[in-house]
């Protein structure tokens, strides 16, 4: 995921976050140049007067998407989900108890992916028909895969 930033009580730059949810991986650029990391997820940037600031990129356990720490400042990137769609997002994890470990990644990947969808760009009626979506596929996809097995071992 990419997002594209501003710090304005800081400086005037424009940033790029790269941020991985999958891997980790975190690159942060200031006016398209990247950042020192000087530890994970923790970077050096340069203020209006020229004095070094660290920038540090975090994540909740319950949620992959990052938000920043600017001197202990938190700086969200993202609008918070509500409670309902953190809830509806979440129906896959049910896929840990129906399908055991192979149910639980697909499930928790689900749950990823259903996140990132109500934080996107579309329409309110297009995000909730896209993880609902995700929801039917998931589920159709640990029963395929419950049968493949199934009919494996037979």
């Amino acid at each position: 995921m990419q997002k594209t930033f501003t710090l304005a009580a800081y400086t005037d730059s424009v940033f790029l976050l790269e941020y991985s949810m999958w891997t980790g991986k975190t690159n942060l650029y200031q006016d398209d140049m990247m950042l020192e990391q000087v530890k994970p997820r923790n970077f050096i940037f340069r203020d209006r007067n020229d004095v070094p600031q660290t920038i540090s990129i975090r994540t909740k356990t319950y949620d992959p998407v990052p938000f920043l720490l600017v001197n202990d400042k938190e700086i969200n990137l993202f609008p918070a989900l509500t409670w309902y769609q953190y809830a509806l997002g979440a129906v896959p994890i049910v896929l840990l108890f129906l399908g055991g470990a192979i149910g639980g990644a697909i499930g928790v990947g689900a749950v990823f992916v259903n996140y990132n969808i109500f934080r996107g760009d579309d329409s309110t009626t297009m995000k909730y028909a896209k993880v609902l979506a995700v929801i039917l596929l998931s589920y159709v996809l640990v029963f395929l895969i419950a049968v493949l097995i199934r009919s494996l071992i037979n």
